[in-house]
């Protein structure tokens, strides 16, 4: 079995190059990333017109990875944040119940 056989294809123009976007993500979500990657390269090259495009394409994705993993750190945090207040309702609720009895 082809293991692109039921994935999207998206063609997109990134960086000037053409590239064939394969996934299950919606095409509006492929179309969304080829656009935010040509921004921020672009970006890139506007602040440092003297990098050639492969160096322009790692450093966009050096600082799409940086982006990832502070929101995986923020994201830990909140689920930190949500397991205490799920902890103290828990509580709470009990003393509820005891105070009703």
């Amino acid at each position: 079995m082809e293991p692109h056989k039921n994935k999207n294809r998206y063609k997109a123009i990134i960086g000037g190059r053409e590239y064939t976007i394969i996934g299950d993500a919606p095409m509006g979500h492929m179309r969304l990333v080829a656009k935010s990657v040509n921004q921020q390269m672009a970006e890139i090259s506007e602040l440092s017109p003297y990098l050639d495009t492969t160096r322009v394409a790692v450093l966009t994705a050096v600082n799409a990875t940086s982006d990832l993993l502070e929101l995986q750190i923020e994201t830990e945090k909140y689920k930190e944040k949500i397991a205490a207040l799920e902890k103290e309702m828990l509580y709470l609720k009990q003393e509820i119940k005891a105070n009703q009895d």
